[in-house]
């Protein structure tokens, strides 16, 4: 009789641990399965940016201070949602620096070798508060407040002034 216990607890002590092994093999494929779907879908965020836009916030001397959208991390949708605020970056111009005026609304002309001109030239006494531009940098945007610009674009809109508000809306 106690040979028959001893075999049943030992058949079951098998039983509960092939379980146990079969079940955590099993779920650690779901979970890398799920796991690998999340990062396809909310991919980690972006570790470098070299290029932001932006609104002017203050003109000082050889620096602009811009206001952009936060850098957002990867917010998940079972996380709660969250506002970032707009984030203040001090960009820097130096003399290296290229400043464009840009508007949409003027076609693109192009070189005799193919290579297109856009936008006309600027000058930093241009440009003003609330101005929306485009600044790109060698220097990692993300991570560094303040950084000098290589390449400043100030996109403008010049509608004409009689055109309806109505008009616009079309």
């Amino acid at each position: 009789m106690t040979k028959i216990i001893i075999i049943i607890i030992i058949t079951v002590l098998i039983a509960f641990t092939a379980g146990y092994c079969i079940g955590k093999i099993g779920s650690e494929k779901e979970i890398t399965k799920y796991k690998t779907a999340i990062d396809e879908m909310f991919p980690e965020p972006i570790m470098e940016v070299f290029n932001v836009n932006g609104f002017i916030k203050e003109i000082s001397g050889d620096s602009i201070t811009i206001e952009i959208p936060a850098f957002m991390q990867r917010i998940l949708p079972w996380e709660e949602s969250q506002v970032l605020p707009n984030e203040e970056r001090v960009v820097i111009v130096t003399k290296d620096t290229e400043l464009t005026k840009i508007d949409p609304l003027i076609p693109i002309e192009f070189t005799e070798e193919g290579e297109s001109i856009f936008g006309e030239p600027l000058l930093l006494s241009e440009l003003k508060e609330g101005d929306d531009i485009s600044v790109v940098s060698s220097q990692n945007i993300k991570t560094n407040n303040k950084f000098t610009a290589t390449k400043i674009e100030s996109i403008v809109l010049n509608l004409p002034e009689n055109l309806p508000a109505e008009d616009m809306l079309e």
